[in-house]
């Protein structure tokens, strides 16, 4: 009966001990330990407390990204570069100094318009060519002189770049261009004086040689070459000194430096 009851007791410990310890596992703080405490009520509110931190998180960055986009579309509209972004072949955005240099009273008026319409027929092609190269390769349309026709259909000179990138998960291209027709008008009238003055020297009648401020000849007309015997080859990029005798070189020299120093 001893040994009996000695049994019966140690059996009793054991349950109590395996009583003990899921109790203890109950309030253990594992991973679900905590749900497991809570009523639905309290797993219901901290999972809502949970979504709106992340809504709210969401949302700043949101708010952050606009605030990017409206800085960076602030900067483009008051650049004086024309600035268009073409998908699919048609215009999507556009800024002022793209509408003005187009002759368009808004920017909304380029919207949705074929952009290859602004591409002079004679540079078409090749604007084709640059903006397919430029979106399969990833790379920057190098910059290049084209012409573009302006909405009152008068063709412009421009200088012109492309960068691809997606928009809306489409490819699009973002075309940056200047007006360059003015300073184009300004280098042929250059041109044109040059070649004037240059025939002008030329042909003159009297012996002319066109030296720099270190006495280097830079131009020679046909005159003097009958007066000295020298060809305008022999002569160009040759110090001055080589058209005067040796006995009055020096002086002839210092003569010319005298008169040209403004003594």
């Amino acid at each position: 009966m001893a040994k009996s009851k000695k049994h019966e007791e140690k059996g009793n410990r054991k349950g109590q001990l395996r009583d003990s310890s899921r109790k203890k596992l109950a309030r253990s703080p594992g991973p679900s330990g905590d749900m497991q405490k809570q009523t639905p009520e309290e797993i219901a509110s901290k999972e809502k407390l949970l979504l709106d931190s992340v809504i709210t998180e969401r949302k700043r960055v949101e708010e952050k990204l606009r605030e990017s986009e409206d800085r960076y579309r602030r900067l483009i509209e008051l650049l004086p570069d024309g600035i268009v972004v073409h998908s699919e072949g048609r215009v999507v955005f556009a800024n002022p100094a793209s509408a003005r240099i187009i002759g368009a009273l808004d920017p909304a008026e380029l919207i949705g318009k074929p952009v290859i319409e602004f591409v002079h027929p004679e540079y078409r092609e090749l604007a084709l060519k640059r903006n397919k190269q430029s979106i399969d390769e990833g790379t920057q349309a190098p910059l290049a002189e084209e012409k573009f026709i302006r909405l009152d259909g008068r063709p412009i000179d421009v200088e012109v770049t492309a960068i691809p990138f997606c928009s809306a998960d489409k490819p699009a291209m973002l075309t940056v261009f200047n007006d360059i027709t003015e300073r184009k008008r300004t280098e042929e009238a250059l041109r044109e004086s040059t070649e004037y003055l240059r025939n002008l020297i030329t042909y003159a009648g009297v012996p002319i040689v066109v030296w720099t401020p270190d006495l280097s000849i830079t131009e020679f007309n046909q005159a003097f070459e009958r007066l000295s015997g020298l060809s305008r080859k022999e002569v160009l990029g040759q110090p001055l000194d080589i058209l005067f005798p040796a006995e009055s070189r020096d002086a002839s020299l210092e003569h010319i430096k005298k008169t040209t120093g403004g003594e």
